[in-house]
This record gives C-alpha cells, structure tokens and sequence, in this order.
C-alpha cells in the first residue's frame, strides 16, 4: 500500500497546482528520487532523464494514537547536494508563479572548483524519532511519473471537479487506477486573490481504499486542525492589509476633495447672474 500527502491550490493564473508533496521511505528500500535542484514551476512534468527512477511501494503507518501523537517530534535536515549542474543553471533564470510556489530555502554547497555555489535544495528529508527505519522526503512534485499523474489527476479533481458543500471540509473519491483519495478543502482570505479568497486542499492520496476510509476520523481531525492554523494566521494579516487598503483610499479621496472642492448653489447662480 501506497500513501502520500500534498498540499493543492487553485491559482487564479495557472489553475490547480500541486504546492507541495511529502513521501514515506523505508530504510531498507530508501531511494529518493533524484531530483534536480531547478527553479522550475511545481507542475512540470519530470525531467526525461529521471523518469527511470522509481519510487518505491511504501506501507503507511498506522494513525497514531493520541497520546503518542503530541509527543512525536521529527528532526529535518537538508538533503546532499551536488555541485552546479546545466539544469539549474539553465532555468535560474524561469520565473515562477509566487502564488503556487513552495518557496524551498537556498543552501550553499561546492561547486566542482572549490567555489561556493548557492542554489535551491532538492527537497527535504525527515527521520520519524519513533522509528528510525521511517524516513519522510519532501518535494514539489513526485519524480516517479504514474505518481506524479495520480497527484496531478487528484489536484484537478480536488479543485475543480469534487464539491463540498461552503468549499470547507472532506471528500472521498479515486479508483484503481489513480488511487483514493481523501481530500480536505478550505480557503484562505487573501486581499490581493480574485474575489478576496484562495481555494486550498489538503490530500492524503492511497492505493487501498479499506484503509484510507479507516483512517477518515484521525485524518479529517488532523487537515481540520492545519486548515483552521492557516485561517487563523491568514485572517490577521487579511485584516491588517485591509485596514492599510482603506487607509490609503481614504488618503486620496481627501486629497481630491481638497484640491476639486465643489461649488455651492449660491456661487454658481452668482457667477450665472454676473454673466448676464
């Protein structure tokens, strides 16, 4: 059984995008893939000369208990780099949409000549301290292609296909052939977005729909949990953007009255009355 977590969202210029993607690896069978340190969108397909690399069939954990779920700490670390390679240099210069980014942290590595050389981290690694056999990888996309097309089909059906009723809340969909998926929409206000709000999904994509449907309560309570962090934090900035917005318009509506005050009845019939 398969299983992996990602963070959607519905760009107002590029539509749905996957933001983020997080996958469970086994020490045993740990092979990340390798993905180039590039600065290219999140959605692009793979590069042709990573397609062979597989991701291995991972067995998710069962949901913790939630005793053991407060106390569980993970220690992230940055994964090895090489040096500077045709690629990133290549598309450092392609810009990206800030909107469906995740904006992974540069890192400072040497170049083939000694030289520092800085540029974007591949992902991110995470050692579960409660069984060190459990490694996470993060990235924006899967490098395996079949799972980059399942995230991909569960991204446009998340955001654009399934409903939930106010766009708050879980759904269930998927087959065989893509995966289940069990996502968790919400929005976020945002005083630069189009009507004043982001749309947002939280997934948990598997391929054994017994177990995903099982895993409902403690997966819906944990979306429900970061979804309402988000809210929390984006509404305080929302507010203190809206105040300065409201601010800065009632500046220039009192400029302008100042500078084109209107004329009163009585000056305008007096200058009517001295033009006769």
């Amino acid at each position: 059984m398969n299983a992996l977590c990602a963070l959607l969202h519905f760009c107002d210029l590029h539509g749905p995008r996957t933001v983020f993607c997080t996958q469970a690896f086994h020490t045993p069978t740990l092979h990340v893939p390798d993905i180039p340190p590039t600065r290219s969108t999140p959605n692009s397909p793979p590069p042709s000369s990573h397609l062979s690399r597989r991701v291995p069939h991972t067995p998710a954990a069962d949901p913790p208990s939630s005793e053991s779920s407060g106390t569980t700490r993970k220690q992230a670390r940055q994964p090895p780099t090489g040096g500077p390679t045709p690629t990133a240099t290549s598309s450092a210069g392609t810009s990206s949409c800030p909107a469906c980014t995740a904006q992974i942290p540069f890192v400072t590595v040497d170049g083939k000549d000694g030289s520092p050389w800085t540029q974007e981290a591949r992902g991110f690694y995470t050692k579960d301290d409660e069984d060190a056999n459990v490694h996470y990888f993060g990235s924006r996309a899967p490098g395996d292609p079949q799972l980059y097309s399942a995230v991909r089909n569960a991204c446009v059906r998340s955001l654009s296909i399934e409903f939930c009723p106010g766009r708050d809340g879980p759904v269930l969909f998927g087959d065989d052939a893509n995966g289940y998926v069990l996502s968790y929409m919400f929005r976020l206000q945002d005083i630069q977005a189009r009507g004043e709000m982001r749309f947002y999904s939280l997934i948990m994509l598997m391929t054994d729909r017994v177990y995903l449907v099982s895993c409902w309560p403690f997966l819906v309570r944990a979306f429900r949990s970061i979804a309402m962090n988000l809210q929390e934090k984006a509404d305080i900035i929302f507010m203190k953007e809206k105040e300065a917005k409201e601010r800065q318009q009632a500046m220039m509506m009192s400029g302008r009255r100042t500078s084109f005050a209107p004329t009163s009845p009585g000056m305008f019939l007096g200058g009517a009355e001295s033009m006769n």
